[in-house]
């Protein structure tokens, strides 16, 4: 996994901080808001199969809700089928 970054959620008062690696991204929700937030995580890996062929594999999580004054992870993995994955990044945290 790659260091951890940090990603804004769109609220001041909720930070998250992402890493990714090896197919899949981890996103740390701290929601320091009174209110609850319900964020998505997107991600994006570039895949590389056995003959060399590249192409992008995609991946979210559900929308998942976390409470005010709480901590939630959310976790996303692209599925390489019979490939691998080369490199893998957030493509978007969502956050209402």
């Amino acid at each position: 996994m790659d260091n951890a970054e940090p990603m804004p959620t769109g609220r001041d008062c909720a930070m998250a901080t992402t890493r990714c690696g090896g197919g899949r991204c981890i996103a740390e929700i701290d929601n320091q808001c009174k209110l609850p937030i319900t964020c998505r995580l997107s991600i994006e890996s570039i895949c590389q199969t056995s003959n060399g062929e590249v192409g992008p594999a995609n991946a979210s999580t559900k929308e998942v809700t976390t409470l005010g004054a709480q901590q939630r992870t959310l976790e996303a993995t692209a599925s390489c089928g019979q490939g691998v994955p080369i490199t893998t990044r957030v493509t978007s945290l969502e956050c209402i």
